[in-house]
């Protein structure tokens, strides 16, 4: 059956409303996804509070007024809701390289250093770390401390060793432990783990000696990790019990 005119009329007007949405939707969106890239340099940057930024810059009741159309406003608004929420998702400059130059130096810089004579200590969390007991077993040396906080800094050769003694490796020649770091100031929080491998560009330097009894290995390290943290001293560690509860509490 052939198309009358009044139906091919009505189709054409389709056809073009159609054009002509899309037009409109494509033209409104397409200029702030490119200002997006431009901005990108600025949204990158700590210093600004991006949401503020975008908000003062390209307020999204400008862009609803600026559209009779309710559909493209909707489309329009919707776009910016989710540009703002990737820039804010976006990581800051200092964060695009996970670990300053300076601060990798300063942890590598470890491994050629002499190690200190004193007595195991240091700071972790940016706080004073004085571990009160030091154990080994077959995997680990684990140094915690549980007077004024609760801090525990575990070495996992991640290879057991039995007995664990008689070692001495830097983090350059030997690039299998994993170092663990929990930390609690405060009864009421929880406990903070952090977990480094030797990509997070972390120093260390550990020496186990031959063990003085059968539970006793002295030996001494040098630990620098990303964050800050370091802890360097001699130490003398008792073996662990094969069962360990640790309750994650200290004492005032």
């Amino acid at each position: 059956m052939p198309i009358t005119s009044i139906d091919s009329a009505r189709v054409n007007r389709a056809i073009s409303k159609s054009a002509v949405l899309k037009g409109a939707v494509w033209k409104g969106v397409r200029p702030y996804l490119l200002r997006l890239i431009l901005l990108r340099p600025y949204l990158l940057s700590p210093n600004i509070r991006r949401l503020k930024y975008l908000m003062t810059i390209y307020p999204i009741t400008k862009f609803v007024k600026c559209w009779p159309n309710k559909f493209a406003s909707l489309v329009v608004a919707s776009s910016v809701v989710f540009i703002v929420s990737i820039a804010l998702l976006l990581p800051p400059a200092s964060a695009a390289g996970k670990h300053p130059a300076g601060r990798a130096a300063w942890c590598h810089a470890v491994v050629a250093q002499p190690l200190p004579s004193q007595a195991i200590g240091g700071t972790v969390g940016g706080k004073p770390f004085k571990p009160d007991t030091v154990q080994w077993n077959s995997y680990s040396i684990t140094l915690k401390q549980s007077h004024k906080r609760y801090c525990k800094v575990v070495v996992n050769m991640m290879k057991s060793q039995k007995p664990l003694c008689d070692l001495s490796f830097t983090s350059d020649t030997n690039q299998r432990p994993h170092i663990y770091v929990y930390t609690r100031n405060s009864m009421s929080e929880p406990v903070l783990e952090q977990h480094y491998t030797n990509k997070d560009g972390y120093g260390l330097k550990l020496v186990l000696l031959s063990p003085q009894t059968a539970d006793l290995v002295p030996g001494s390290l040098s630990l620098r990790l990303p964050d800050g943290s370091f802890v360097a001293g001699k130490f003398t560690a008792g073996k662990a019990p094969r069962l360990i509860w640790d309750d994650q509490t200290f004492t005032p």
